[in-house]
C-alpha cells in the first residue's frame, strides 16, 4: 500500500475526550511525529485541533496535512430528533468548512461514554434507521459522506447490529477492524459483509486474551483500552491480510486507528505512539 493512502488518527497517540482517559500529548508534538512519518493526513479529532473551522484549516494546511475525516457520535434512536439532527448539521457543515470529505459516526446511547452497551427496542430501532438515512441527506447537502462507524458501546457494534443497518438503511459504512472483532464479530466476514458500504477503512490488530474479557463483560471499554486490547497492525490476533483482500477494490484513505491510552507507569502496557505507528506502516507497505 502506498503511503499517501495512510492517514494517522490523533488516538494513537492517546487523544481522547473522555473524562480521565490518560495524559494528552500537545498537538505540536503529533503533528511533528505524523510528518516525521512521512504521512500527508490525519483524521480531526476534538480537543486536540481549533474548534473553529477556519483555524482548523490553517492549522491543517500549515502543517502539510489533509483532513481524511471527522469524528461525530449522534443519538438517534427516539422519535424527536429535531436538536440531535440540528447538532448534526452544525458538525457537518464544520467538517465541509475544514475539507473533510467523510463524516464519521457513532450511533451513540446516552451517556456516550461506550462503557454499556446500548440496546433498541424495535421502535427505537426504526427511529434510528430512519435517522441514519436523514443525516446521510444532510451531509450529501454539504458535500460530506457519512460513514457509520459501529463501535463498542454504541448501538451498532456487532454483526446483528450491522445486518440490520444494511438491510434497512443506505449509509454508507466505516469499517473498523479492531471494532468489529471487540463486539464479538468475525472482522473478516463483516469485512466481506460490508465491502460494497464502505466508504471509509480503520484498521487496528487486536489481542484476544483482553478482547475476551471485553466481549464477556469482565472489563470495561476504557480498562480493555489501558490493558492494550489493541496492537500495531501485524503484532495481534487478526487476519488482516484476508481483511485487505476484502478491499481490493477500494482505492479509499485506510486510517490506522490503535486507541491507546498514556497511563502512569506501572498502570498498563508502555506505548510508544511513535514506535507503534511505524510498526504499522511498514505492515501496511508490504501488503
Amino acid at each position: 500500500m502506498q503511503r499517501d493512502r495512510i492517514a494517522a488518527q490523533p488516538v494513537s497517540w492517546g487523544i481522547n475526550y473522555l473524562p480521565g482517559w490518560g495524559r494528552m500529548l500537545d498537538a505540536g508534538r503529533i503533528i511533528r511525529e505524523v510528518r516525521k512519518l512521512g504521512l500527508t493526513a490525519m483524521e480531526y479529532q476534538p480537543g486536540l485541533f481549533p474548534e473553529d473551522a477556519a483555524a482548523a484549516r490553517a492549522y491543517f494546511e500549515g502543517a502539510g496535512l489533509r483532513p481524511a475525516a471527522g469524528w461525530v457520535p449522534v443519538n438517534l434512536a427516539q422519535r424527536d430528533r429535531t436538536v440531535e439532527l440540528a447538532r448534526f448539521r452544525d458538525a457537518v457543515r464544520f467538517l465541509a468548512d475544514l475539507g473533510a470529505p467523510i463524516s464519521t459516526i457513532g450511533a451513540a446511547g446516552p451517556t456516550g461514554d461506550f462503557e454499556s452497551g446500548v440496546r433498541l427496542t424495535e421502535q427505537q430501532w426504526g427511529y434510528l434507521e430512519a435517522g441514519l438515512d436523514e443525516i446521510t441527506d444532510i451531509a450529501g447537502e454539504a458535500g460530506v459522506t457519512v460513514a457509520l462507524h459501529p463501535h463498542v458501546g454504541t448501538a451498532v457494534e456487532n454483526e446483528q447490529d450491522i445486518q440490520r443497518v444494511l438491510a434497512n438503511t443506505t449509509v454508507g459504512f466505516c469499517y473498523d477492524a479492531g471494532h468489529i472483532a471487540a463486539a464479538g464479530a468475525d472482522p473478516v466476514h463483516v469485512a466481506r459483509l460490508i465491502a460494497d458500504r464502505t466508504v471509509h477503512v480503520h484498521l487496528k490488530d487486536i489481542d484476544y486474551r483482553v478482547a475476551e474479557r471485553l466481549i464477556d463483560g469482565t472489563i470495561g471499554w476504557a480498562e480493555a483500552v489501558g490493558e492494550g486490547v489493541f496492537t500495531p497492525l501485524g503484532r495481534g490476533d487478526l487476519d488482516l491480510t484476508a481483511i485487505l483482500a476484502a478491499y481490493r477494490s477500494y482505492d479509499g484513505t485506510v486510517v490506522i486507528e490503535q486507541d491507546i491510552r498514556l497511563l502512569e507507569e506501572g498502570t498498563g502496557p508502555r506505548q510508544d505512539p511513535f514506535e507503534n505507528m511505524s510498526t504499522s506502516i511498514a505492515f501496511l507497505e508490504a501488503q
